[in-house]
């Protein structure tokens, strides 16, 4: 389910979306029909705290019996965030140390991402 699960309720302005997943050979496919009254992002270019810098649709893909996880992040102007996490909170067991963001990037980014269904505005009520 979509939502805001770390805040306990959605946010006011968290708007409805919609999401398709589907799987063909060596390849995930994610559509995602988001709304939002004003969609921006502050990102530059790739690899960057897309969190932080404005509207941002994330991903975490994970394999089946594993501790790692992907984490991507595509913002409204198609700029891209790649982790590879080794566990929670970037840590390979409870008790080491996190890795560092710079230590978590992948580079070159190891998916692409388009944004032409990705982003529409909120229609006026």
């Amino acid at each position: 389910m979509l939502g805001q699960h770390w805040a306990g309720h959605p946010d006011p302005g968290f708007r409805p979306c919609s999401v398709r997943v589907s799987w063909i050979e060596r390849a995930l496919h994610v559509m995602a029909d988001l709304t939002d009254d004003e969609s921006f992002s502050h990102a530059t270019g790739d690899n960057q705290k897309m969190w932080t810098l404005g509207d941002v649709f994330e991903m975490f893909v994970q394999l089946e019996g594993r501790c790692d996880y992907a984490e991507l992040h595509v913002t409204p102007n198609n700029h891209r965030l790649h982790l590879a996490l080794p566990g929670v909170l970037g840590r390979a067991t409870p008790d080491s140390e996190p890795l560092s963001f710079e230590a978590m990037r992948v580079h070159p980014v190891g998916f692409d991402s388009s944004k032409n269904r990705l982003w529409r505005r909120m229609s006026a009520p």
